[in-house]
């Protein structure tokens, strides 16, 4: 190549890497300029709620008629049409130990308008309040949402969809460990919003049916739906890494919808975790490097990954050498060691029987058994920090029949700690929806082995406080807790003896409606469907949810599957003893 031509070359290279460069550093600020746009548009979000928060009353609007709701609700709707995300929270009395049905649901928008809807006061629950409460597109956000679900299902029938609880983003935030100090709705608006929440008893447990209600109460209702939606804003836009696309968002109002829509953790109750994982963002571009391993340490659930590996890819053999399947290497010198079979290779381990096995490899599905599996993350193909993962969960897999037992390694599959994680929340979600699906409640005073004796409880608090405060109490109050302990024990003296009884009272009594969720579930598809149906629904909301690229081959949402037809024919039998053994399971419970 002559001089000129390869200046010529070289000219046209340079201006190429040039162009390249400045192509990559307008991107480069084209993404700077959108995340400081959209920080500062998120700022004015907060700050307008900080006001809102010291003086909410004048966008508040107490509702106890249809007619009054429908006014807020134009109000409101407007607002979720941009940003659909409300504060959320609900009141109600307590009387004499136990709660009565909700008083009054609180929805707060993301400019600080406010409806403290008393349904006490109502016959019906107005048809949109139910169309926004039961809308998984639209986030109820607070503290302890999960269990004001709950008790909205209890109480008026309301499916509750869509609400999640802000403490599920103190675990990625900056100031992680200062907030999960004080993860209360007043600690997080103190810290976060620059605002004290009132949380005085007197106002907590005050008649939220009163005919009508306090100044104070109406604050203290407004400030802890707007302090909701506030401290969720704020700490969206305080955890979404700097490399998260979110920041390339068209306006706040994207921002927070596409956040909405991607979310995990949604219906989800909150559990503090013992230690904090930072975890990334679902919109974080990712390398293709594959990470390193984490430190089970760091891990947010206390989750032991596996230190050798799960597939070993042995082989046993029939005594005229057909393949039966493979298993770990344990398993198969077992047989060795027993004398029931003996190694024909090395590399890979192979073991021929010397008896006849119970069965052969027959269908296209027992081929399943005959591959080699890869020991990686299903989902992301990580190799390192693996976990099983129970794809039918062992809650319900437990009460199938055994026959439906057998051959359940199909449904075991390697998840790394991270993956493993993020498909429990989605687990939460499909059992949740089983528990309104089978009237299985999850989470419920019915949904315990023991529950507490109230009358019990009462004899073991009196007798703790006259063993430690007799004192300095009132004659008064001493002769009323001694009354109690006496009309239990039937005794005319409360001695010390008497009080030592008292205090080492077992207070929990076995609970005589308790079913377990999984059972009451497996029941009812055993009874309407099938249970190769629910079989069937967890397979398929795994591949649904977590899209997994490295499924062992074979693997199959219709594994071990025969049309419906031939299933009842041929396991006739089989199928009525499963009934008759679900049915003698809740019967033992019982």
């Amino acid at each position: 190549m002559s001089d000129e031509r390869r200046w010529t070359f070289v000219k046209f290279v340079s201006i190429g890497v040039g162009l390249g460069s400045l192509i990559l550093a307008g991107q480069s600020a084209t993404r700077l300029l959108n995340k400081w746009r959209i920080t500062r548009q998120a700022r004015y979000l907060q700050d307008d709620l900080k006001s809102r928060l010291k003086v909410p009353l004048p966008m508040t609007t107490v509702v106890s008629r249809h007619l009054e709701w429908e006014t807020i609700y134009q109000t409101l709707f407007q607002d979720i049409s941009r940003i659909p995300i409300v504060g959320f929270d609900c009141e109600w009395v307590n009387f004499n130990g136990k709660t009565k049905p909700v008083a009054m649901i609180q929805l707060a928008s993301y400019r600080g308008v406010c409806a403290l809807v008393r349904v006490c006061c109502m016959s019906t629950i107005p048809p949109t309040l139910r169309d926004i409460l039961s809308d998984p597109g639209i986030f109820k956000v607070g503290v302890a949402t999960w269990e004001d679900a709950i008790k909205l299902k209890k109480d008026m029938n309301i499916h509750v969809q869509g609400v999640y609880d802000i403490r599920h983003l103190i675990p990625k935030h900056p100031q992680s460990e200062e907030l999960g100090k004080k993860s209360g709705l007043s600690g997080l608006s103190e810290k976060l919003m620059d605002q004290a929440l009132n949380k005085k008893f007197s106002v907590r447990v005050s008649d939220w049916e009163a005919e009508i209600l306090t100044e104070e109460q109406m604050k203290y209702a407004s400030q802890d739906a707007i302090a909701s939606i506030g401290i969720c804003l704020k700490m969206v836009a305080d955890t979404e890494p700097s490399n998260s696309l979110l920041w390339q968002s068209e306006s706040i109002e994207h921002f927070f919808s596409t956040w909405t829509k991607h979310s995990l953790h949604v219906d989800t109750k909150f559990r503090m975790p013992k230690g904090f994982i930072r975890n990334t963002s679902p919109f974080t571009k990712t390398s293709p490097v594959v990470s390193q391993p984490k430190s089970n340490s760091s891990s947010s659930r206390a989750y032991a990954t596996r230190k050798t590996a799960l597939y070993n890819n042995c082989i046993l053999e029939a005594p005229d050498g057909q393949q039966l399947c493979t298993c770990d290497t344990k398993k198969a010198l077992w047989y060795v060691e027993k004398e029931r079979g003996t190694i024909t290779c090395e590399n890979p381990l192979t073991v021929r029987l010397n008896f006849e096995p119970a069965g052969r490899p027959s269908s296209e599905y027992d081929q399943y058994y005959l591959l080699d599996k890869a020991n990686k993350c299903v989902v992301c193909g990580q190799e390192n920090s693996m976990l099983r993962k129970n794809i039918v969960p062992h809650d319900y897999r437990r009460h199938f029949p055994t026959f439906l037992k057998d051959h359940k390694s199909h449904d075991i599959l390697l998840l790394c700690l991270d993956c493993h994680s993020e498909c429990c929340v989605h687990d939460n979600r499909l059992r949740n929806q089983l528990a309104v699906e089978c009237s299985a409640p999850v989470g419920t005073e019915k949904d315990v082995k023991t529950k507490l004796d109230k009358g019990l409880n009462a004899v073991q608090r009196a007798s703790n406080a006259l063993l430690t405060s007799r004192r300095v109490m009132p004659a008064s109050r001493v002769s009323e807790l001694e009354d109690v302990i006496k009309t239990y024990y039937q005794v005319d003296v409360v001695t010390p003896e008497v009080l030592q009884m008292g205090s080492n009272l077992q207070i929990r009594i076995p609970n005589a409606d308790y079913i377990p969720h999984g059972l009451k579930v497996v029941r009812h598809y055993q009874e309407r469907e099938n249970l190769l149906a629910l079989e069937r629904r967890w397979r398929e909301h795994f591949v649904n949810a977590m899209n997994p690229k490295h499924l062992p081959s074979l693997w199959s949402v219709e594994h071990n599957r025969k049309p419906e037809e031939k299933w009842k024919g041929k396991h006739q039998y089989e199928h009525a003893a499963a009934v008759n053994e679900i049915k003698s399971q809740i019967t033992t419970i019982q």
